[in-house]
């Protein structure tokens, strides 16, 4: 269930659907990393949830999906190390003998960067996504504001 926030920001909101009952309430504040991460997950959990945080609206309910694109994030930069080391081609020792064949990091990090990809549309968070997501029109001024003050 989206917050009434994401639905302001998309341009969904409905007053009799979205106020009341059943209405998500986005976080004050970027929620610290779990404890469970690991120590390069951590870092990236500040980064990413960072950029989120400040672009989008992320509510409790979000957190499971923010440690799954956190965590890939984490497994697309160690394939993408591997591959800086290794190549995109490695030497396998097949029945046949030695062999060129695509490094599995290859594979890896492309599974990870399409789970990521997808994980930032959710969140608006891609330039096509982004631009689908509207933002309310600020209040404008009271022109009689000034009397008052």
């Amino acid at each position: 269930m989206k917050s009434v926030k994401q639905h302001i920001a998309q341009g969904t909101y409905r007053p009799d659907r979205h106020e009341g009952k059943g209405v998500t309430k986005g976080l004050e504040k970027p929620p610290p990393p779990p404890k469970d991460l690991p120590e390069a997950a951590r870092e990236i959990w500040k980064a990413e949830v960072g950029e989120l945080f400040a672009a989008t609206v992320i509510a409790a309910k979000d957190l499971p999906v923010l440690r799954d694109l956190v965590m890939q994030v984490m497994y697309m930069r160690q394939a993408e190390a591997d591959l800086k080391t290794n190549g995109l081609t490695i030497k396998a020792d097949l029945k046949a003998g030695q062999k060129l064949v695509t490094n599995p990091a290859w594979r890896i990090f492309q599974d990870a960067q399409k789970i990521v990809l997808q994980i930032r549309k959710e969140f608006g968070c891609t330039p096509l996504s982004g631009q689908r997501m509207t933002m309310p029109e600020p209040p404008k001024p009271d022109p009689f504001d000034f009397i008052f003050r």
